[in-house]
């Protein structure tokens, strides 16, 4: 993928930081909260075959998800088993319809170490949560416990399935590793949500230059993003064929029409919320 064309795609969705304060946390945390809801309304919209959560943590995202498409076969995939075996105990996966699975999702099968953050500058962090990856932290002050999990890919649990996907990617900085086991599951793939970063907080990670051109190669477009932090953010890219779906259209109007209202402080009807 041409730098050019990465570099003039990010330009254009980076444009909405204009609708928000990005001096204010509150701001920020908008630009989420609105991301979010326009991806929610794309599976609404779309009701994809598959929807898949790397990096699940609670597995709310999945919960969510279940809830909007009845149909839709619902996997979430936890690396850390921290997270796993406290979230086990308090949420009744199976019963819900959501597949949740102690598996990190890399570019290869068999076992990985994964690390799980336990210092931090200092500081002690518990184990369970949701900073910790398959790759170490560039900051010398960290401290993990190394843990070995069972590795899978995308193509090994899902490219001899049909239909189509939709992707939750938030794996601490190990999305390239992930993507570089989705080679034969990409093409089915209707709409992807993936955590990117602008700098390396982790070693040996793939940057959000570098996913953009692998998923625009993949024939991936990204429509918009958000901006929760200053270099970690959300991207949302979308099949082609996704903008020829009229109610997935309508939500991305929605979306950016919810937007301007933002920028403007007016209501639905057009009255200032002031």
């Amino acid at each position: 993928m041409e730098e050019y064309q990465v570099a003039r795609n990010l330009a254009q969705i980076s444009e909405a930081a204009q609708f928000y304060d990005l001096q204010e946390r509150a701001g920020r945390k908008a630009s989420a909260r609105q991301l979010r809801q326009l991806f929610y309304g794309l599976q609404r919209a779309l009701q994809p075959a598959h929807f898949i959560e790397a990096g699940a943590h609670d597995a709310a995202t999945s919960l969510k998800i279940r809830a909007l498409s009845p149909e839709t076969s619902v996997t979430a995939f936890e690396a850390n088993p921290y997270n796993f075996r406290k979230f086990s105990t308090l949420t009744d996966f199976a019963a819900a319809g959501v597949d949740y699975r102690l598996n990190a999702l890399t570019d290869h099968e068999g076992p990985v170490t994964f690390n799980v953050l336990i210092e931090e500058g200092g500081v002690a962090r518990k184990p369970a949560s949701g900073r910790s990856s398959l790759l170490t932290r560039t900051d010398t002050t960290a401290r993990h416990e190394e843990v070995t999990v069972t590795g899978t890919t995308l193509d090994a649990c899902f490219s001899d399935q049909t239909g189509t996907l939709a992707l939750w990617v938030d794996v601490e900085g190990a999305a390239g590793k992930l993507l570089a086991g989705a080679a034969r599951t990409l093409p089915r793939v209707q709409s992807l949500m993936i955590e990117v970063e602008t700098r390396a907080f982790w070693s040996g990670q793939w940057l959000h230059t570098d996913i953009c051109a692998h998923l625009m190669g993949a024939g991936l477009i990204p429509v918009a993003r958000d901006f929760e932090f200053r270099h970690q953010f959300n991207i949302l890219f979308v099949h082609p064929a996704v903008l020829a779906h009229a109610h997935a259209l309508l939500a991305l109007e929605q979306f950016f029409s919810a937007r301007a209202r933002h920028l403007h402080g007016t209501s639905r009807s057009g009255e200032s919320r002031a």
